[in-house]
């Protein structure tokens, strides 16, 4: 009996909320708020003139920027038929930057589809009004382009439309104004990095580098990272440690003492919101001193040299073979001939034909005499008749 108790309390509840709701006319349904229309505010700048679809409301973003949509609903945003993107649901604030159309972090202001699409929208802009966007007159000549402008070359459509482009340097600036006005932090600092070597570090612990800040890993790869001596590069492992925020290098052979050698940090490292690392290359040597492992071998100790500093590319001098002059000694010599016969003694062996070609006799006059080449078997020389 006192459970049928409980389930009548409850229908009584429920009951009399059913009656309070409908005696409250305009008052909503239970659950309020997620039920009632709400008003956001799309923005990079206010945006005049997109069109906005959800599942309750259809419509174009007034001169405020202003666009109607229920909680927890998608909305998606387009100018003509070309879709800009879509919100899952609506942020708490209200508003629709440009970064929540992209899903990506509102503190990210150099996504590259973030700053195209930033040109796009300010290129569009009827009177570049810095504190309103106004695409209510231009986005007419996108009323036959559908798709997402994501898959699109927002550069191609504004010169197919006849529409000058604004620079990136410049949309990139008004995103970051846009955030500033409106109270949303974005991250503009680039990461910094050093190298953790020390006078005696243990080559097979690997070669670790410190960022000022957490890193992409993904941004990691072999286009961006390489490892290589004066006679190539150098095959080796990395890992990042978020936690520390700490980059090692591994190389796969022995370092070999005496040799300078060169890694590089490429361009494409970058940190969670895509603020670029500067480019670096770090260049260390191995002296002669080595230090033991437990496993007996030894491994050169790395002294760290200039870490920040770019060096030259080594210079490549082609190495050209030294060839050693053919001696010639001619037996007898200052002697009359015997039996018409004479040596000629070359320092190393020759071709018969070639001998033919260098070897001439001459009498007094000038004149060519005949002669007859032979060589004389097992050794480098010919004998003359």
């Amino acid at each position: 009996m006192k459970y049928n108790k409980i389930f009548y309390s409850t229908l009584l509840l429920s009951a009399i909320g059913i009656t309070v709701v409908n005696c409250g006319g305009n008052g909503g349904s239970l659950g309020g708020e997620k039920n009632s229309k709400q008003v956001g505010i799309l923005l990079d700048s206010v945006i005049y003139g997109a069109k906005y679809k959800s599942k309750s409301y259809n419509g174009t973003t007034d001169k405020e920027g202003h666009f109607d949509f229920k909680k927890n609903e998608k909305v998606s945003f387009y100018v003509g038929n070309l879709e800009l993107g879509s919100v899952e649901h609506v942020k708490s604030d209200k508003l629709v930057v440009l970064q929540d159309i992209l899903r990506i972090d509102r503190k990210n202001v150099n996504n590259e589809k973030l700053i195209d699409m930033a040109v796009f929208l300010q290129s569009i802009d009827k009177d570049k009004n810095p504190n309103i966007i106004d695409v209510r007159e231009l986005s007419k000549r996108f009323s036959e382009v559908s798709g997402s402008i994501k898959d699109k070359d927002v550069y191609e459509l504004l010169r197919s439309a006849d529409i000058p482009t604004i620079s990136k340097s410049d949309a990139k600036e008004h995103v970051m104004k846009n955030l500033t006005d409106n109270t949303i932090s974005y991250d503009d600092i680039n990461p910094t990095v050093k190298a953790e070597f020390t006078d005696n570090v243990d080559v097979k612990s690997g070669f670790k580098f410190k960022f000022s800040e957490s890193i992409k890993a993904t941004s990691f790869s072999s286009d961006t990272l390489s490892f290589k001596s004066s006679n190539g590069y150098i095959s080796f492992a990395y890992e990042y440690d978020d936690a520390s925020k700490t980059l090692s290098i591994f190389p796969k052979n022995t370092l070999q003492i005496g040799s300078t050698y060169e890694i590089n940090l490429k361009k494409g490292i970058v940190d969670l919101y895509d603020n670029p690392l500067e480019p670096q290359i770090f260049t260390f040597s191995t002296n002669g001193t080595n230090v033991t492992d437990d496993d007996g071998a030894t491994d050169p100790v790395v002294t760290p040299t200039n870490p920040t500093i770019k060096p030259k590319e080594p210079t490549v001098t082609p190495t050209v073979p030294v060839v050693e002059p053919l001696k010639v000694t001619f037996y007898p010599q200052g002697e009359v001939l015997v039996n018409g016969e004479f040596r000629v003694k070359f320092s190393k062996d020759v071709e018969l034909e070639f001998a033919k070609k260098i070897v001439h006799l001459m009498d007094k006059n000038g004149n060519l005499v005949p002669v007859i080449l032979e060589k004389e078997s097992g050794l480098s020389s010919e004998l003359l008749k």
